[in-house]
């Protein structure tokens, strides 16, 4: 769940950070079935990666609706979200965060569209304040969530997969050192502090992780996963 920084009322940390704690991860997930993983962090779990430092906010309607007040934000108060209506699973997750918003006091108007449409608005800078988005990992690495999706330096008018258009100065630089050098430690603290500085800033609501169930035959050979182009066909073939 994506918040536009750049547009009332999300262009207000704490409005991000009482959105963060308003929603049930726990239901949404019984919601959605197949057993997703939930999602604490930008970076995926399954990534070999961990982020002790990372901030975390926890289920609780009290804060969020405290933030709200102090914010200025009035209960009542009516946000558009866009999704994409030909996704069976994105409609029960947003019915799922209409839920929990509305009581906190946020009144959702679901906003179902095309997928062409989707991704023209929400990639198009001061457009849409709020939607549910994914992303897959297109190579092993934590650069390709952070420096990809929350890099500021990155920020274009249109065509922007930083949807949120978040830009913190602090976040662009670790990431931009550490797409220039080889040291795996460095490079793995530098990615930290820039997560655990975005999570702080909350320019996300991270929801789930999806888990995909493959179907082979016992004859096929040389089906493992690749991490980036998922299968290697090539290397593949039938036993006796």
């Amino acid at each position: 769940l994506f918040f536009n920084t750049e547009v009332r009322p999300f262009d207000d940390v704490r409005v991000r950070r009482a959105f963060n704690h308003a929603i049930d991860k726990e239901r949404m997930i019984r919601v959605i079935g197949g057993k997703p993983t939930r999602a604490d962090g930008i970076v995926p779990p399954s990534m070999p990666w961990t982020n002790p430092g990372r901030p975390a906010y926890d289920f609780n309607p009290d804060k969020a609706r405290a933030l709200l007040r102090e914010a200025g934000v009035p209960a009542g108060t009516r946000i558009q979200l866009w999704f994409i209506e030909s996704r069976p699973i994105d409609r029960r997750v947003v019915q799922s965060l209409e839920q929990d918003l509305s009581a906190v006091g946020i009144a959702l108007e679901l906003k179902g569209v095309s997928y062409p449409a989707f991704e023209v608005r929400v990639r198009t800078r001061r457009t849409v304040a709020l939607g549910l988005w994914g992303w897959v990992q297109d190579y092993p690495d934590p650069s390709t969530f952070l420096d990809t999706l929350l890099n500021g330096d990155l920020i274009t008018g249109t065509d922007c997969n930083n949807v949120a258009f978040y830009n913190h100065p602090e976040v662009n630089r670790r990431v931009r050192e550490a797409g220039r050098i080889v040291d795996a430690d460095r490079r793995l603290e530098l990615f930290r502090e820039a997560e655990s500085q975005a999570m702080t800033d909350a320019p996300w609501v991270p929801l789930y992780h999806p888990n995909y169930a493959v179907i082979r035959h016992p004859r096929v050979r040389g089906d493992l996963p690749h991490p980036v182009w998922l299968w290697r066909f090539e290397n593949m073939w039938l036993a006796e």
